[in-house]
Parts: structure tokens; sequence; C-alpha cells
């Protein structure tokens, strides 16, 4: 393992050795003309380059990176942030960094975190941030996430928040529709004559059938349905296989036959495989989407929040 410092093209990089492998790292420097700032860049790059040769030491002999300690929470959640895969979760990253920030204690450096502060930090979310119970213990969940994150990066032994208990989630009271009630939506026209507010409608209904969140309904594509061999009265023709929005794994969700004519292309319409099944519903804000549904809810004498 080496790690040396390295002038190409006028540019400072880090030449770097390790695991029997070599790959170059830009310290995006450009050398001065200068002889003075000349100098200064090159104790700079030095520096930079005895703290990347600890961090893969600490790696190789699995010891925490006592640099990387030193990293403030908020700064650590913003690199975390960039990293996440999802809008939603990039968002909820933002939301919590923004609680943190009106924490007085919050900018904190990773290696000082202890059980007491973590303590600390949930009690002022549930207490004091004017967040209900659902929300403070997402944010909660959300630092807790980042800082197993910290140790399995070995920048930290062990989670402090091991040692406390979480914020219980509160109970939500979610409106289920019977039966009759779904019934009803779908005989009951959507108010508007729109492309999207049709699609709207064929959307809630399909997700219906099939259990889809509203995350999933908006990426699918006509990729993720497929035709299967149908061998008996219960197997079904139609299939979404389909890696989910949230939980990041892949699930094959049948589609029933009253569902498959919601969504069943035309003769004279063959959909590109990536197209989406619901491509007015995926470019449109989801303040409209919901003013449609609604209204559509009222049209149909159904007073539960849809």
């Amino acid at each position: 393992m080496s790690v040396k410092v390295r002038i190409k093209r006028g540019r400072l990089y880090l030449d770097v050795i390790q695991n029997r492998k070599h790959h170059w790292e830009s310290l995006n420097v450009t050398l001065s003309t200068d002889p003075i700032q000349r100098k200064e860049q090159m104790k700079l790059a030095e520096i930079c380059r005895a703290k990347r040769e600890s961090q893969i030491l600490c790696g190789a002999w699995n010891l925490t990176d006592t640099i990387a300690g030193k990293k403030m929470l908020i700064q650590y959640l913003k690199e975390l942030q960039n990293q996440a895969g999802s809008k939603s979760r990039k968002q909820t990253f933002k939301q919590t960094i923004s609680y943190l920030e009106k924490f007085k204690d919050g900018d904190i450096q990773l290696a000082a975190i202890d059980a007491r502060w973590v303590q600390s930090f949930q009690n002022w979310l549930l207490r004091e941030s004017g967040l209900g119970v659902t929300s403070a213990n997402t944010y909660s969940c959300v630092l807790r996430q980042a800082l197993n994150t910290a140790v399995k990066e070995r920048i930290l032994t062990a989670s402090p928040a091991a040692a406390v208990k979480n914020i219980a989630r509160g109970e939500v009271n979610k409106p289920v529709l019977t039966v009759d009630e779904l019934r009803k939506l779908a005989k009951t026209p959507m108010h508007t004559d729109s492309e999207l507010g049709q699609d709207c409608k064929r959307a809630f209904l399909f997700a219906c059938y099939t259990g889809l969140r509203i995350s999933d309904l908006l990426t699918l594509q006509w990729r993720d349905i497929e035709a299967r061999a149908v061998k008996s009265r219960a197997d079904a023709a139609h299939w979404i296989k389909k890696m989910q929005v949230k939980t990041r794994r892949y699930v094959e969700t049948p589609i029933a036959p009253a569902a498959w004519e919601i969504i069943r292309p035309t003769v004279a319409v063959i959909p590109m495989p990536d197209a989406f099944v619901f491509a007015r519903l995926a470019k449109s804000p989801p303040a409209i989407t919901v003013r449609y549904l609604k209204d559509w809810a009222a049209d149909a004498g159904i007073e539960k929040n849809i």
C-alpha cells in the first residue's frame, strides 16, 4: 500500500496503490506559477496524502477513521443525502438536517456523539420541535441509519444510538375503502374530461387491484409488465416485475383481469418498453392529482380521504 503526490499536466493527484490495485485520485488543484503559492499548494497536498494514507490503513486493519470522525454530523448527512437514490429519500434527509440545524447541539462532530446526545435530540424532537410523534420517529430513524452507516464505514466503532430506545411510531388511522365504495368510484365519472384526470382515475383503481404504492405507479413502465402462460384458472396472464422505489427490492405482482382491462393497450397503440404506463400522471404535480381525486370522491358521495 502506498500513497504519493504526483503532478500531471500541471495538476495535483494522489497516486494510490491499494490491494495491489493502482488508481489516481484528483486533488482538484492546479499548480500556480508563483513559487511561494506553489510551495503552499505542495504542503497542502502532502497533508491530503497523509490523511488518505491514514484512511486506507484504518480500513486495512479494521480501525476507526479518526480523521473522518472529526466530520460534522450535518455535513455527513448532506453527503448521505447526495447519495440517496429517490427524491423522497433526499427530501427526508433534507428535513432531518433542517431540524438538526434548529437543535442547539445539532452541529456536532461524529466522534463526539454519545447516547446522551441521541436521547437529548429525541427529547427535543418530541417536546420542542412542534412535530407529531410519527414525524419525530422518522427523523430519529434517519439519524440512526446515518450512525449505522458511519459504523459500516469505520468512522465509529459502534452506534451511540444503540443504547437509546427509539421514539415509538404513532399509530396512524388510515381510512379504508369498502368494496361497495370502490364500486361507486369505478362507476362515477371523473369530474374533468382532461386526459390527466382520466389517468388519475385509472391509476387509482389499478393501485387498488394491485396494491402498488404511488411511487411505483409513477415509475411503472411497460418493460415492468410481462405476459406469462396461463396453465390454470388461478394463474394470471400478466405480471408486474419491478424494483420498488421505497424498499429497493424486486417484487412480482399478478395483474387481475379487471386490472389488466384498465391499462390494456389498444390494438392501434403498441407502447414502447421504456414508456410509462401512466405517462401524464408521472409528469404532473402531485397537488393537481390530489385535487382531482378529492373531487372525484366527493362526486361519488365518499367522505373518506382517499
